[in-house]
């Protein structure tokens, strides 16, 4: 029976920036100049960045779920998942935190998964 070790990575969240946008309806009106499309007010996101010390756990999960999959589909049973933490000595490094400075912070760097042949 063999055993093997999977490494999933943690991503972090992307930094999105919102601003508000007219549309057109697809739908007209009669105006003093001819027709005129109608319009609503929307709002359009974009990603600007990425976060340098948050992680994205609703990406996280859905990362070793696929994981997990694989291992399933290749005749292997999960036995254990372990976080893996990193950290950061200044927060300096890591503006988003609101500090200018201290101890440090830690964020999960990603996981191990252990799994075992099944057959």
């Amino acid at each position: 029976m063999k055993n093997t070790t999977i490494f999933v990575k943690s991503k972090f969240k992307p930094i999105m920036t919102g601003k508000k946008i007219t549309v057109g309806t697809g739908k007209y009106k009669d105006g003093i100049f001819g027709k005129k499309e109608l319009t609503k007010k929307g709002w359009h996101t974009t990603q600007t960045g990425v976060s340098d010390c948050e992680i994205d756990g609703e990406q996280l999960s859905k990362d070793i779920q696929q994981a997990i999959a694989k291992l399933n589909t290749n005749g292997y049973e999960v036995i254990s998942i372990t976080e893996i933490t990193s950290g950061k000595y200044d927060w300096l490094e890591f503006p988003c935190v609101g500090h200018t400075g201290g101890y440090g912070i830690s964020y999960t760097e990603g996981v191990i998964i252990i799994a075992k042949e099944t057959s």
